[in-house]
């Protein structure tokens, strides 16, 4: 990292590459969970009407950033018996059928494809939920086929910035048919980590103390390679990967120890790994199988040995629970996605591609 980057993460113009204030949506994470813990009666209430018998299994369906709930969810619950999937298609998998619990998530709830899976486990039978805009055609769907619907408001917000507006009604799904246990006190302390990680990585934080601004900084170039350690950093590593897309333009490549050990860790000895790599570990010590704690550290000892930059994202952030470690690393890797744009000079709510691709195939 340069000087340079260090003086122009500080310097306040930058906030002139994100017009249509991004940076500011982030921050509103931990808000989020509060107004849940506020309506969780309301939650709960719409819920009422579905079975709460386990399901054999949960099927969350949803795209872009509404998918991250299933994501989330799935890493959160981390059911010995009662596996939680992510589907990001217009196909509902062969499996799925009556004894199974199906959560369509869509921000906007006008997601073709999880319109499409919805219609599908109605079919089969599935017990099924929806978490979609007020009014929208996908929690009018629900609605009128008996699906348990929870009703969001996005704020204007894009899904990318609506992580928990998304996700705990899906918790609370889980939390229904037995799978999950949240508590209020558990919320608010996932809602304080947040607003912990922004006092440290805030934008009023300067560089040289501003863990989030230094990770951005590194990602705003080259390639990072992005590897989770345990189910929650797993999660956040693709999410990770999806926010360095969408804010910020860049490309990641991501993934899991000790999978990325049989394959990506040989990138390390790409020609120009030294200035072209950056490798962000995203550990949850403690909670790693010992030899994935063991690879982990070699990792980080090859990386270094050849000169390739190694960041810990989690290390000093809050958290004595699964929930608010997970909330709190999220927002640290979140802030770092928009300061990487605003190194890169992209304007961090432009997704000019996603709208194009739309128009296209809508013809």
């Amino acid at each position: 990292m340069s000087s340079s980057d260090l003086d122009r993460l500080d310097d306040a113009s930058l906030a002139l590459l994100d017009p249509a204030a991004m940076l500011s949506a982030v921050g509103t994470a931990s808000d989020q969970i509060r107004s849940f813990v506020e309506r969780r009666a309301d939650v709960r209430g719409a819920f009422a009407g579905l079975s709460s018998q386990r399901p054999a299994h949960v099927v969350v369906a949803g795209m872009g950033g509404s998918g991250v709930s299933g994501d989330a969810a799935g890493a959160l619950a981390d059911d010995p018996v009662v596996p939680v999937v992510t589907v990001r298609d217009y196909r509902l998998p062969a499996w799925v059928g009556a004894d199974d619990l199906v959560v369509a998530v869509s921000c906007s709830g006008a997601t073709e494809e999880t319109l499409e899976v919805h219609r599908a486990a109605v079919e089969r039978g599935s017990r099924t939920a929806v978490v979609a805009a007020h009014g929208s055609p996908l929690a009018r769907a629900g609605a009128d086929v008996g699906s348990a619907v929870v009703g969001i408001d996005p704020a204007g917000r894009p899904p990318r910035t609506n992580l928990w507006t998304l996700t705990l009604p899906v918790l609370s799904a889980l939390e229904h048919v037995g799978l999950v246990a949240l508590d209020d006190q558990g919320l608010l302390a996932a809602a304080s980590a947040i607003d912990a990680v922004q006092q440290l990585d805030g934008p009023a934080v300067p560089t040289v103390e501003n863990r989030a601004k230094r990770l951005g900084s590194a990602c705003a170039s080259g390639l990072a390679l992005v590897w989770g350690t345990t189910p929650t950093t797993i999660a956040c590593a693709g999410r990770f990967m999806a926010q360095l897309a969408e804010n910020a333009d860049r490309p990641c490549a991501w993934g899991a120890l000790p999978e990325v050990n049989h394959n990506q860790v040989v990138i390390l000895d790409a020609p120009d790994a030294a200035t072209a790599l950056h490798l962000v570990l995203l550990r949850d010590r403690g909670r790693e199988h010992p030899q994935v704690a063991k690879r982990a550290e070699v990792s980080a000892e090859l990386a270094a040995e050849r000169g390739i930059a190694v960041h810990d994202p989690a290390e000093g952030l809050p958290g004595a629970d699964a929930l608010t470690r997970f909330s709190a690393l999220v927002h640290r890797l979140d802030l770092a996605s928009v300061y990487a744009a605003y190194l890169a000079g992209v304007d961090p709510s432009a997704i000019g591609p996603i709208t194009a691709l739309k128009e296209r195939i809508s013809r």
